[in-house]
């Protein structure tokens, strides 16, 4: 179950403002990656903390583990790559 906090939404907010419902986008702590970044209960990617650094990452098939999307200094940039079109839509196609 995922449960929205303040923290999440206001990370929603700033990542996809005008793109997507932001009070829809919660930060879920995974015990294998950090935090997952969903959208309606679809996982759109994840977040690895490295430090101060933000890896972010989009799902991809199997075998693959995932598709590094880059590092970021602010987790707020990290969430709004997860969301960015070249991204976005084969997430929820999925």
């Amino acid at each position: 179950m995922t449960m929205q906090t303040s923290e999440n939404t206001a990370v929603g907010q700033a990542a996809v403002a005008g793109v997507l419902d932001p009070n829809l986008v919660t930060l879920t702590p995974s015990s294998l990656i950090g935090f997952m970044i969903l959208y309606r209960g679809v996982l759109m990617g994840w977040l690895q903390q490295d430090g101060t650094h933000w890896n972010a990452y989009a799902p991809t098939k199997p075998p693959n583990a995932g598709e590094h999307l880059g590092i970021f200094a602010c987790r707020d940039r990290a969430v709004r790559q997860a969301f960015s079109p070249a991204v976005r839509q084969p997430a929820l196609a999925s």
